[in-house]
């Protein structure tokens, strides 16, 4: 379970939800409730966005290792941005995950399915997640974001096939 994704929205942000001491409570409060029916079929994914990680902000939100079964991250290769490989956008999202020997999900990713880049882009992706053995599940954000990129991989034949590599490799079949 994802309660309250990419919470560390700043204020003003249509989706902003509160301070940090606000969300690290709201998250508390949830687990606690979880805990206290001995709900042991749910685990709950802290999830900000890959971004804050680099400046402390995603820090400042985490409620503490006994609240938290899984890290995630949300990161964007955004069109229009300097390009960043994948391993730039979750290095320090992957260090926090180590330090607290939690298990992580690369929550939503995804990379301009029709720039020429983002073939060779999603292989350095694949290549950096094999040697990130937190790293135990990715969901590759298929769509039109809200803001109008296509990260659709159906949309580009070469976006398309590397992203079929991705099934292909053992360490994604699990």
């Amino acid at each position: 379970l994802r309660p309250f994704y990419e919470f560390d929205q700043p204020p003003g942000h249509p989706r902003y939800i509160g301070t940090p001491a606000e969300v690290r409570a709201a998250w508390r409060r949830l687990a606690n409730i979880f805990h206290s029916v001995g709900a042991k079929n749910v685990r709950l994914v802290w999830c900000p966005m890959a971004s804050d990680f680099h400046d402390g902000i995603a820090k400042s939100y985490y409620p503490g290792d006994r609240y938290v079964n899984w890290v995630g991250a949300d990161g964007y290769n955004f069109p229009g941005k300097t390009w960043r490989p994948f391993k730039d956008i979750f290095q320090r999202a992957y260090h926090f995950t180590y330090v607290h020997a939690k298990r992580m999900i690369i929550a939503e990713t995804a990379s301009p399915a029709a720039d020429p880049r983002t073939p060779r882009w999603m292989v350095g992706a694949a290549k950096w997640i094999r040697h990130h053995t937190y790293v135990h599940a990715v969901s590759y954000f298929d769509s039109m974001s809200p803001k109008g990129f296509n990260f659709q991989v159906a949309s580009n034949g070469r976006t398309l096939s590397a992203f079929r590599a991705w099934g292909l490799r053992r360490y994604f079949l699990g």
